[in-house]
């Protein structure tokens, strides 16, 4: 939130003179937060360990909590590609989306 400063927003948009934020840790990943707040989550289950309570946090909170990030992911990259274009393009060409070398 910080690197994109102006930029960020709860919502999928562009806002007024949007640019293509490319340093920090977007040099690398095009959705740090979601990096950082899925394995904070997973550590935090990993901490608690895979019985209760650490399961059931896995089970109601991490998982589903996962699979909405993700499942985000493309709409937020449409969006960005609509309105960067070519140079989108190229910022995913040299970067992973979520967990690299992974995805």
């Amino acid at each position: 939130m910080r690197v994109l400063a102006r930029h960020f927003t709860f919502e999928v948009g562009i806002v007024k003179d949007h640019k293509l934020v490319q340093t920090g840790p977007y040099c690398l990943i095009r959705h740090p937060g979601y990096t950082g707040a899925i394995l904070s989550a997973f550590g935090l289950v990993g901490f608690l360990g895979l019985r209760p309570p650490g399961l059931a946090w896995a089970l109601v909170f991490v998982l589903p909590m996962t699979a909405l990030m993700v499942a985000r992911i493309p709409n937020e990259e449409q969006t960005l590609h609509q309105h960067f274009g070519r140079q989108w393009e190229e910022h995913c060409k040299r970067t992973w989306r979520l967990l690299p070398p992974i995805f």
